[in-house]
């Protein structure tokens, strides 16, 4: 169980850190609990979100699925992560759908292929 492990980290210490833990998890099975503020990192690194609002779970699932409920953030005064926000918006502004969007090259795709569509029907590409 760790206590905002990031709490202080610059960007490459965060990363070893998170390489660290997923490498226990794959190569012993181990739990990992971490209490955060920082949702990115959720969304990032757990595969579950519980939430939790006077002592009692307000919420539990994907981190992806718990972030983007309006319910939940505003439950805790949340705003909706960035790379969720620009996932809604471009899948209502032209269908593409990011998997996991707080990932750079899975944005990167997804944003390629909507540019290239938008182009082609615009008729300049």
């Amino acid at each position: 169980i760790l206590d905002e492990p990031t709490a202080g980290l610059d960007l490459p210490s965060r990363r070893a850190l998170f390489r660290l833990l997923h490498g226990l998890r794959r190569e012993r099975g181990v739990t990992v609990i971490w209490v955060s503020h920082q949702l990115e990192e959720m969304l990032e690194h757990a595969d579950r979100m519980l939430a939790l609002h006077e002592g009692t779970f307000a919420a539990d699932g994907p981190p992806g699925r718990v972030l983007s409920d309006p319910d939940v953030l505003r439950l805790f005064g949340w705003e909706e992560p960035p790379s969720l926000k620009l996932r809604r918006w471009l899948s209502e502004a032209g269908g593409e759908t990011v998997a996991r969007p707080w990932n750079e090259q899975e944005w990167a795709d997804a944003y390629a292929r909507f540019a290239a569509a938008r182009a082609h029907l615009s008729g300049t590409g």
